[in-house]
């Protein structure tokens, strides 16, 4: 996470970073940085392990998201109601873990550009480049926000450079998540999240 933090300040770029509990705990100078930094802080669960998340009822991903949330709290002293489900909203979420996330306040975010960073960044970096300047450029045909999903990875650090340059060049300004000002992003098209 440093080297990406390095170039994001040297590009002065945001960014929005769902982090697990269990990370946090592990990094907590990182992660007091990142806020320090100006970046937004989210939650995305403690196990990041959909047989714990996902059942029938909605109890253990909300209080994965709540436990996530007090240990944010205690590194930095910011709380966040920001989630991102683990593996994306769909098809995993329903209806009650929707009415729950309310009920808790809490903010719901996907991504609607997806480089599969997890699957080049050890085999070829450049490819996922490739698929952020693909679609985007898809993207830019509609008025929806962009939110693009990547991951803290050595190969994605090594590319950052190349995806923020594209993007800037393209006249984007690469903003933290604003809770004063929430955009909803999700895949239930859900505008209470």
């Amino acid at each position: 996470m440093k080297q990406i933090l390095e170039t994001l300040h040297k590009y002065d770029a945001k960014a929005t970073f769902f982090m697990i509990e269990t990370q946090m705990r592990k990094y907590p100078e990182l992660v007091k940085n990142m806020a320090e930094a100006g970046h937004y802080p989210a939650l995305h669960s403690v196990s990041h392990d959909k047989d714990k998340l996902y059942g029938s009822s909605p109890g253990p991903f909300i209080k994965e998201m709540l436990v996530s949330q007090e240990t944010l709290y205690e590194i930095t002293g910011h709380y966040s109601f920001l989630t991102r489900a683990p593996f994306g909203s769909k098809p995993y979420l329903n209806e009650k873990y929707l009415d729950a996330l309310v009920d808790e306040g809490m903010k719901l975010w996907d991504w609607n550009v997806d480089p599969q960073d997890w699957k080049y960044e050890a085999k070829d970096p450049n490819q996922i480049v490739k698929n952020v300047k693909q679609q985007v450029e898809k993207k830019e045909k509609t008025e929806e926000p962009i939110v693009i999903l990547l991951h803290v990875r050595q190969g994605t650090a090594k590319v950052l450079p190349d995806i923020i340059e594209f993007l800037q060049d393209k006249g984007y300004t690469l903003a933290a998540y604003d809770p004063n000002h929430h955009i909803s992003v999700n895949f239930w098209d859900d505008e209470r999240l």
